[in-house]
Parts: C-alpha cells; sequence; structure tokens
C-alpha cells in the first residue's frame, strides 16, 4: 500500500512539472549526466568534445556535490542538480544527453527537451521493453493497474522514450529500437563517443583524472612481484538483477577464492584490476586487501585504460565490445574467404567467466536469442578451477594458430557491433546538430549504410538481421 502511495504522489508531481517545464522556451545548451551522479562514459566524453568543439554550450549535471566541486577545479562547467544554476539550466537547455535515464540529468524538468540517450552497453542481455523474467518485469511489462500506477509513478523515466540514438552496426539499432519502441529515424549510425575519444583526443589521455593513476598501479604491482611489469588483467562482471532489493548474499565470495586467486596472480605475474558495476561496488569490502588484487570499482570510467589491458574477464557485460574498438588501428583478417576490417590495436585476451549462468538467466534476465549463435569472444569458464588455468595460460605466449583463431572470431565480432565504427560520433552529432539549428555541417561524414529491411519510419528487428 506504501508503494502504490508513493507511485501516486510521484506521479502527481512529474505530471505537475512537466505541465510547467513544456511551455519554458528552451535554448540552444546541452546538460549532461550520468546514471549514479558519476562523471563517466558517453556522456562524459560528448561533452568533453563540446568543450572543445565550442559549437554548444555543454553544461554537466550531478547530484554528488563532491564530484561537482572536483569537475569546478579543473575548470569544467558543472552544477549540482538542484542548485539554482543546476534548476535553470536543466529547464532552459533544448538538449538533455544521458547514458540511462533521464534522472542521470533531471528527471522532473526534461519535458520539452530533445532526449538523446547515449546508453552504456551493447545489448546482450534483454534491455529494457525486451526484458521478459527476473525482477525488471513488471516494470517494463505491467499486468494489472497496481503495476501499472507502479510503472508510470515510480519508473516514469524508464518509459520516456528518447528521440535519438546512437547505432553502431545494423544488429544494435535493431536491438534499440525493439527496446525502446523507436523507430528508424530516431538513430544517428556511427561510433560511441567513449571508444572514439581517445581516438580523436589522444593527447588528452594521459589529463584525464583517476584516483589513481594505471602507471602508478603498475609500479605498485612490479614492486610486489619484484620482477618485469605484470601482466594486466580486467575483471569487470555484469550486474545481477537478483541482487536488486540488496538482501542478496555476495555472489563473488561463493564462486571466487581470493586468496588463493591472489597467489595464482603472483605467480603468474599478473595483476588483476577489478571492476564491479556502479550497482554492486560495495560488494567489494567483503574481498579483503590482496597485493595483486586492485580494487577500482570506485574509477569514474575505465575506458581511459582499457586499450592497455592484457586480459579482459567479463561475464554477461558488453565491455568486450567495447575492447575490440578501444584506442585501436585497423587490421584485416579472412572470414568465409572475404576481406574484412577490424578493430584492435593488439590482441587482448578475453574469457567468459560465468559461474552462474543458469541462475542469472533464470532470476536476473535471460539474454537475447542471437546470443547463442554469436561467435566466441574467448573460453566460457565456469568454476574457480577454470579461471585460474585460464590465467596461467594466458600468462604465456599464445600460439600462433591460436592468435589466427583469435583474430578471425574478433573480425566476426566487429563485423556484428561496429559496422558503422569508422564514423566518427563527435561528427555524427555535430553535424545533425547543426541541421537542427539550420546550418550547414561543418564536414560531411561518410554516408550511412542502411540495412535492407530497415525503411523510414520502420524498426528493423534483430531476427531479420541475425536470425
Amino acid at each position: 500500500m506504501m508503494t502504490l502511495s508513493k507511485a501516486s504522489l510521484k506521479w502527481t508531481i512529474v505530471t505537475v512539472c512537466q505541465a510547467l517545464t513544456w511551455i519554458i522556451p528552451r535554448q540552444h545548451k546541452a546538460v549532461c549526466g550520468c546514471y549514479k551522479n558519476k562523471f563517466a562514459d558517453n556522456s562524459k566524453y560528448l561533452y568533453l568534445h563540446w568543450l572543445q568543439q565550442k559549437n554548444i554550450k555543454a553544461i554537466w549535471i550531478s547530484g554528488d556535490k563532491q564530484l561537482i566541486r572536483e569537475l569546478n577545479q579543473q575548470g569544467l562547467t558543472a552544477y549540482y542538480r538542484w542548485s539554482l544554476l543546476g534548476v535553470f539550466h536543466s529547464v532552459t537547455a533544448k538538449y538533455y544527453v544521458y547514458n540511462s535515464y533521464i534522472g542521470d540529468v533531471n528527471q522532473y524538468l526534461a519535458n520539452g527537451a530533445v532526449k538523446i540517450n547515449l546508453w552504456h552497453g551493447s545489448p546482450l542481455k534483454r534491455i529494457e521493453h525486451d526484458i521478459n523474467n527476473g525482477p525488471l518485469n513488471q516494470v517494463f511489462r505491467p499486468r494489472n493497474w497496481q503495476q501499472h500506477l507502479i510503472a508510470n509513478g515510480l519508473y516514469h523515466q524508464q518509459h520516456t522514450r528518447p528521440d535519438l540514438m546512437l547505432a553502431p552496426s545494423p544488429l544494435v539499432e535493431a536491438l534499440f529500437s525493439s527496446a525502446f519502441e523507436i523507430n528508424a529515424d530516431n538513430f544517428l549510425r556511427c561510433g560511441n563517443p567513449r571508444t572514439d575519444f581517445f581516438q580523436r583526443y589522444s593527447h588528452l589521455k594521459n589529463k584525464q583524472q583517476m584516483p589513481e593513476t594505471l602507471k602508478s598501479i603498475i609500479d605498485a604491482g612490479t614492486a610486489a612481484s619484484a620482477v618485469k611489469q605484470p601482466q594486466l588483467v580486467l575483471y569487470a562482471p555484469s550486474w545481477r538483477d537478483s541482487l536488486l532489493d540488496g538482501n542478496g548474499s555476495n555472489p563473488y565470495l561463493a564462486a571466487i577464492d581470493f586468496n588463493q586467486l591472489n597467489l595464482a596472480l603472483k605467480q603468474n605475474n599478473q595483476l588483476m584490476l577489478l571492476r564491479l558495476h556502479p550497482n554492486e561496488q560495495h560488494l567489494a569490502a567483503d574481498f579483503g586487501h590482496h597485493d595483486h588484487i586492485i580494487d577500482i570499482s570506485h574509477w569514474q570510467d575505465i575506458y581511459a585504460i582499457l586499450n592497455d589491458i592484457d586480459v579482459l574477464i567479463s561475464d554477461y557485460s558488453s565491455i568486450f565490445i567495447d575492447a575490440l574498438a578501444s584506442d585501436a588501428h585497423c587490421c584485416s583478417a579472412e572470414v568465409d574467404d572475404s576481406q574484412v576490417e577490424f578493430v584492435n590495436k593488439r590482441k587482448t585476451a578475453i574469457a567468459l567467466f560465468k559461474f552462474d549462468e543458469q541462475m542469472f538467466t533464470q532470476d536476473c534476465r535471460s539474454q537475447y536469442d542471437y546470443v547463442a549463435s554469436m561467435p566466441a569472444v574467448g573460453p566460457t569458464l565456469t568454476d574457480f578451477a577454470a579461471l585460474t588455468e585460464y590465467l596461467a595460460h594466458v600468462a604465456k605466449a599464445n600460439s600462433e594458430e591460436e592468435q589466427l583463431l583469435n583474430k578471425k572470431l574478433q573480425a566476426e565480432l566487429t563485423q556484428m557491433f561496429w559496422q558503422h565504427g569508422n564514423i566518427s560520433s563527435f561528427e555524427a552529432i555535430d553535424n545533425w546538430l547543426a541541421k537542427q539549428q539550420g546550418q550547414a555541417p561543418s564536414s560531411e561524414t561518410p554516408p550511412n549504410s542502411r540495412s535492407r529491411y530497415r525503411s523510414k519510419g520502420k524498426r528493423a528487428k534483430w531476427w531479420q538481421i541475425y536470425g
């Protein structure tokens, strides 16, 4: 009953705010934000790009006062969400730029703005309106009037459709089209700011502010091992929706013996960077202190170091898709007797540690059907013994045959996820902005390739592309 009362109250507040903000004129400027009040992901890198280009006034909005102070000290334009200037810019900005929902900026003041959702991943597990099981199912698929009231009240921003999204490939476009219930006209076909930024602004890479620099971590690992520079392993698991209520036990403690893992890493001369999802970063406190396992879950994001990683361990997360395109140059490999381009500076070893796959698909959410037939990016590890065995294997040089196989598989995956990756997201968005203002684009981007299943105003279906 309390939940229904909260939903009714919030629905009333949202409705009043939407009516008031609709009549306020919007100006040519953008307010940008990120989930969990962080300074991260696509919206961060588009914001930094706009600060360089000065073609639109860009303002960062966050509910974290300490973050705002840090950004202001760096000379960046940023305001606390509920400060006078934070509210003013949120009410008067024409563009809302976010990574998850309008609440990344301000969920109450977005009505009348153009909503640019830069989404924080590539869909492997079902997202938004495609979710058909787990605790998020009733948020997107309410079945009775109580669930509808709760969904429209407490979760109204999850039902707010974006006006613009980015699609690095026809597959991603079809998935986003279905999940967010939008059409082909709502897409720019290009790369993502988070993977484009350090290719365009490589000179800024060392200026990105982090709690610790990568160099200091490497130096610490080298000192601990007293040998050559350690191999860098990034462990970045996905968020487990089943922990949404906060009452579940720590799943990583049941799957991983962190003392044994630390010994194995030391023996292999490896240093593991642990990056838990923002919704789970508090769980790292349970793991204890280990000299070869460094918790970086509190970092704003990891894109400045992604191309320096030697081994990536993930599970159901799409972080490996970004690793294919991060800070890279093009190479080529043969796939089905034809030459294709793929992106990767050097071959990052990738493995998927799925110690709870059955539970995840049942209690959290299922994956899209196409994932079952997707080329394997690397081995799937199902228990701790397999993980330690893989780490010992990858610490040694891979055979030429194994490297060629990885090369081919990554080429196939890049075709699936980065077909439009050669088109700069910054140029595509800037040209789109110029057209909104009735200006000529500053430079022409390569023409968008279009799926034969796509037509104007009609959604592409992922199963028509990779059925």
